[in-house]
């Protein structure tokens, strides 16, 4: 999964949002479950998280966050306090978020 990271930068270079360019993608098993981009009315990985409810996915998921300035380059995506939320109380167990340093790393809840 981590290992498309180009892909990931592509995808986020699709938000909606004016300033920041997000997107955070749900996986079960390797198999891309959902995907969502930030916007002005949603966080990225709240709404991800709601799709993966819709499909009635509970176990084994995992979570990556990327975000990337306007020039594309990998910035901070860790999840705000409201996602983090979520992700424990969806049980989400694997969480990978992008950094400034152009690394991605894994959130410990």
């Amino acid at each position: 999964m981590l290992d498309n990271i180009v892909g990931f930068v592509k995808l986020a270079s699709k938000s909606l949002h004016p300033k920041h360019r997000h997107v955070a993608l749900i996986f079960h098993q390797g198999v891309l479950l959902a995907w969502s981009n930030n916007s002005r009315e949603y966080h990225a990985e709240d709404r991800a998280i709601e799709i993966c409810k819709l499909l009635r996915y509970k176990s084994n998921l995992t979570l990556i966050s990327i975000a990337i300035t306007k020039e594309g380059k990998l910035k901070l995506a860790l999840p705000c306090v409201k996602c983090q939320a979520k992700i424990v109380k969806y049980r989400i167990s694997n969480v990978f978020y992008s950094t400034s340093s152009q690394a991605i790393i894994r959130w410990i809840s």
